[in-house]
């Protein structure tokens, strides 16, 4: 049988049954072989409906002897792909999360190819789509092994993504923004622990834009977590005012698609990008605990745990106010993903990674206890995920659909004019691309620096310079002091004999330099 062209009159393992019953009886066989179940128990065993063709490959649906879990078959997939002479990342099982379903019975699907994920590159729909509705449609991810359509629907949830690196989490994380990116409703906020242009696009319509991962942008880290909860408490206490002056407009008391086309009241979405940067940065600082205290009694607290505080914490309050959290790491362990913060989040996807236990950090126990594989995701398996959107149907593995960065930016400058016609740009992008108005105090000292080194003279009498920069005497000493650079000092000797007041070149370049 050809695994590029199956034959229509399958028979799902080595060998030729001629009937149904006899693809039962192999299948059966090789669960024995596994080791799934005993000789003893075949009769007890049985194959639920028929074994049938689906997509490229066949599945089947098996109850198992009473008193025996799926979750016990599933741990042994390995075995069983080998009794079925086929490699492990072939084989799907799952818990039948079906209506007539069971703790003791279980899918299989088999595939036809080593990997049913792989195929030419397919990109998103997004790339093309003039508007998006997030809150219908929320996010078309890619393929599954069968052929089929995944989306993933992020509202009311929060999505963490993890995978070692160069295996496409970014790809993910942008198909997600992308979808956000393209409803103007949607509120952006942006927080990457690395510099790098991987979301400059995002410039565009993000709310909030911080980069980096040195100590002054932890500390703005945490106050942009602490504005975006106190903006989603105060939308929260937008909903309890509709809810109590007419509860048929906020019913639940959450956010509705008809209340999303208020002004203030769109979801928002905060994408973390290199989570394991900014952990690891803040894992070295301590931030003070109370703003009423200083000096060295102080109480202080490790700004890391105050950063997973604050993120489980947005996820947890803003959820009903339209609040979503993406999380992207790309150093699986308990150190990158705080069990706090994995908790939090529903829905999880991991590309590939090293092991069960890092497997595990991600997706949970749970998934990988009931079949998620990403550990036995192999080298040229680019661009694959597992996703556990936290349903009754479990994990799903897909190959996902690609944005690039430059089709990004275009998104991006569609989703700034949909803003724009909306009355929804604000915060960082509202300023983008706006020339800076630079105080003239903030100019003074390198203007100053300036014009001594083209006079080519390392200090100058405050007259000269003050003539120098087209200023009158007294306003230079008044712009030095605002800017910082002190008042006019003695510049000792000159070349006329005498030691005026005025400005040395190296105290000015040192003021320059700091901070």
């Amino acid at each position: 049988m050809s695994e590029t062209q199956p034959d229509p009159t399958f028979v799902p393992l080595d060998g030729p049954p001629a009937t149904a019953s006899g693809g039962e009886n192999n299948l059966v066989d090789a669960l024995i072989t596994a080791g799934i179940i005993a000789e003893s128990q075949r009769g007890d065993t049985r194959v639920v409906g028929d074994i049938h063709r689906d997509g490229p490959g066949w599945a089947a649906t098996v109850e198992l002897p009473r008193g025996m879990a799926a979750v016990t078959a599933i741990d042994k997939a390995g075995l069983l792909a080998s009794s079925l002479r086929v490699k492990r990342q072939r084989i799907e099982m799952k818990a039948d999360a079906s209506a007539e379903g069971h703790e003791g019975r279980f899918t299989l699907w088999v595939a036809d190819s080593d990997n049913p994920y792989a195929g030419p590159k397919v990109y998103s729909e997004l790339a093309q789509a003039q508007r998006w509705d997030f809150w219908q449609y929320g996010v078309p991810l890619g393929l599954d092994g069968r052929g089929r359509r995944v989306d993933l629907h992020l509202l009311w949830s929060s999505l963490l993504i993890g995978g070692l690196q160069d295996y496409g989490k970014s790809y993910l994380a942008r198909l997600v923004a992308a979808a956000a990116v393209l409803d103007p409703t949607v509120r952006i906020v942006l927080i990457s622990g690395k510099v790098s242009p991987d979301w400059l696009p995002l410039e565009e319509v993000a709310h909030k834009y911080v980069i980096g991962a040195d100590p002054r942008t932890v500390r703005k880290v945490l106050d942009v977590l602490d504005e975006t909860i106190t903006d989603m408490q105060g939308v929260g206490s937008e909903l309890t005012r509709l809810y109590r002056e007419d509860p048929a407009s906020c019913p639940e008391g959450k956010l509705t698609k008809e209340l999303t086309r208020r002004p203030g009241l769109g979801p928002t979405l905060v994408i973390v990008e290199e989570l394991q940067e900014l952990l690891d940065a803040a894992a070295l600082m301590k931030v003070k605990t109370s703003e009423d205290e200083d000096g060295e009694g102080a109480r202080t607290r490790s700004a890391k745990d105050v950063m997973v505080e604050s993120m489980a914490r947005f996820v947890r309050v803003a959820r009903f106010a339209g609040g979503m959290g993406m999380f992207i790491t790309q150093r699986p362990d308990s150190n990158s993903v705080p069990t706090a913060l994995r908790e939090v989040c529903v829905k999880r996807a991991s590309f590939r990674v090293k092991g069960d236990r890092s497997a595990k950090m991600v997706l949970g126990d749970d998934a990988v206890m009931n079949g998620a594989a990403p550990h036995l995701l192999t080298e040229d398996s680019k661009g694959i995920f597992v996703l556990d959107q936290g349903a009754e149907e479990g994990h799903s593995t897909q190959r996902g659909d690609v944005i690039d960065l430059p089709t990004f930016l275009a998104i991006c400058k569609r989703g700034r004019q949909l803003r724009i016609d909306a009355g929804t740009l604000t915060g960082y992008a509202a300023q983008f691309g706006k020339p800076v108005e630079v105080p003239p105090e903030a100019r003074i000292v390198a203007d100053a620096t300036k014009a001594m080194r083209e006079a080519g003279v390392d200090r100058m009498r405050t007259e000269d310079l003050a003539k120098a920069l087209n200023l009158e005497a007294g306003d230079l000493r008044d712009l030095m002091e605002k800017a910082g650079a002190g008042k006019p000092v003695q510049l000792g000797g000159m070349p006329d004999g005498k030691n005026p007041r005025g400005y040395k070149l190296d105290v000015l370049q040192s003021r320059a330099r700091r901070p």
